[in-house]
């Protein structure tokens, strides 16, 4: 439905609010699932001929808190034909998913197979089952054209990766997250997400904190990727080489900050190491914008003679970067986390990755089963604000901190939004994202000419909550944070003028 409103701010509008609230009073359908074991199983089961009929609405919503924990009784499945989704609400903690026992007293082995759409928000997601057991995998894509979304979860501990793609045609979507301790024997395994073979459509990484694993964030495998799109991230801590396309369509990485990465090298018999490889071809590679550093200091007393710090780029993707003109605004520059990984030591069992590079050094070929990354519960505790004095800090496409911008607090633009910097043609007002959400959004707008720009918030009544803008603005792009945090749940519209164009779009804020 488009709503155009030529007053915002009149007793008009609660006339036209009240209508769309119930033209839109069943647009989502929430069922809110209790803690404890199998409770989410029998929500989801029990509740399949009702997502039937709403296939694309229903989300099941846990509870945050710190003794928030759904274990598992059986593998989550999409139990029939209908996509699945589920996020969380409250306030605390996220809600942890995790493998508790089967009938019989078997350990659930992992978390989720998709068959149909998968989307999860705000919430913890391990391979560390109740019983103590460390799964290969937490999620499985096991159909064609099926897309996997994580937004602003914590996905940690998994013994061969975070997500393995079995089948063609899929998609794997990961915002706003933190993924940890993609751990197994050196030197393989230990990934977020794993292709076997498959002739994959779009790999999105976007704002995103990925620390200590072992080899490869993606793994191509003798697999294709039509399409990946790698933008903001921090990856700090991952021994072997980060991103292995193989074979693929357009490759976007930009953006990123990779610190003490590659750290364990190659076996000197071999020959190069680089950190970004695509052994059979790109159509098309744009790498800008990237900060790599590694604290050689640190890590060189760790290797033997011989060994020195990898390459970024293979020779196909340095082709890309010397023929985009980009070569200089990748940098290797200094950055000194708050607190990263290596410099935790409150727990007695931490191992820094220098004295993991001297293990590996002396035991090239490990027997499978031996993980020298020592597991950290650091979501707490890690921290990966850095120095404002880096170049790092000015180095991104618009001139902001390149790595996960959640560390400071900046918004990021939709993740269908490819930082086209191209002027907008119209004016427009998107959805926010997320939606619902708790307790704050990110609003984006366009504006094609310069105006006289307001953007309120107003509740169902037609009440004002907020004036987010009210300025003259000109042609451009704009993100703006609305925060929910002292407001009641509930449905709110927000209202974009700018001269003759009106805009109004509905949110939800769910607590």
């Amino acid at each position: 439905m488009k709503i155009s409103l030529h007053v915002c701010d009149t007793r008009a509008v609660v006339i036209v609010f009240v209508f769309v609230l119930a033209q839109m009073a069943f647009a989502q359908r929430y069922v809110y699932v209790n803690p404890g074991d199998g409770t989410l199983n029998d929500a989801i089961s029990s509740d399949s001929l009702n997502r039937v009929v709403n296939p694309n609405t229903t989300w099941y919503v846990l509870q945050r808190g710190s003794a928030s924990v759904y274990y598992l009784s059986a593998i989550l499945r999409n139990w029939g034909v209908t996509p699945l989704q589920i996020m969380s609400a409250g306030n605390g903690p996220l809600p942890q998913i995790i493998g508790g026992l089967q009938t019989g007293g078997v350990t659930v082995n992992k978390l989720f197979v998709a068959t149909q759409n998968l989307t999860i928000r705000g919430t913890f997601l391990t391979g560390l089952s109740a019983s103590g057991v460390v799964d290969q995998r937490i999620i499985e894509l096991s159909a064609d054209g099926v897309t996997v979304w994580l937004d602003s979860c914590h996905v940690d501990l998994a013994w061969q990766s975070a997500v393995r793609i079995n089948n063609g045609l899929s998609n794997v979507i990961l915002t706003n997250c933190t993924i940890s301790n993609m751990n197994n024997y050196f030197p393989s395994n230990g990934r977020v997400v794993d292709n076997r073979d498959i002739a994959a459509d779009t790999l999105i990484i976007q704002n995103c904190s990925i620390y200590r694993g072992v080899m490869r964030i993606y793994r191509g495998a003798t697999g294709s990727l039509k399409y990946a799109y790698i933008n903001h991230n921090t990856f700090d801590e991952y021994s072997g080489s980060l991103f292995d396309f193989n074979q693929a369509g357009t490759i976007v990485f930009q953006n990123n900050l990779i610190v003490n990465c590659g750290f364990v090298g190659r076996d000197p018999s071999s020959t190069g190491n680089q950190l970004l490889t695509v052994a059979y071809g790109a159509d098309s590679a744009l790498l800008r914008n990237n900060c790599f550093y590694s604290d050689t200091t640190l890590l060189s007393n760790a290797w033997p003679a011989g060994i020195t710090f990898v390459p970024w780029f293979d020779d196909t993707l340095a082709y890309f970067v010397n023929n985009n003109g980009t070569a200089n605004n990748n940098i290797s520059a200094s950055v000194k986390f708050k607190m990263a990984p290596n410099d935790i030591t409150v727990d007695p069992y931490l191992v820094r990755i220098d004295s993991i590079a001297r293990w590996y050094w002396a035991n090239l070929n490990p027997p499978e089963g031996v993980n020298m990354i020592e597991q950290i519960d650091s979501i707490q505790l890690v921290n990966f604000e850095y120095n404002t004095d880096s170049p790092a800090y000015t180095l991104g496409v618009n001139g902001e901190p390149v790595g996960a911008l959640t560390w400071w607090g900046i918004p990021l633009l939709d993740v269908r939004n490819k930082q086209n910097e191209t002027a907008p043609l119209k004016f427009e007002l998107s959805q926010n994202y997320p939606n619902p959400f708790n307790p704050s959004t990110s609003i984006q707008y366009s504006v094609s000419s310069g105006q006289k720009v307001t953007l309120k918030v107003y509740n169902i009544l037609g009440e004002e909550v907020t004036a987010l803008v009210s300025e003259h603005k000109p042609s451009g792009k704009y993100v703006v944070v609305f925060d929910g945090n002292k407001l009641a749940s509930g449905v709110y519209f927000y209202c974009l003028r700018a001269g003759s164009f009106v805009s109004t779009k509905r949110m939800v804020l769910l607590k």
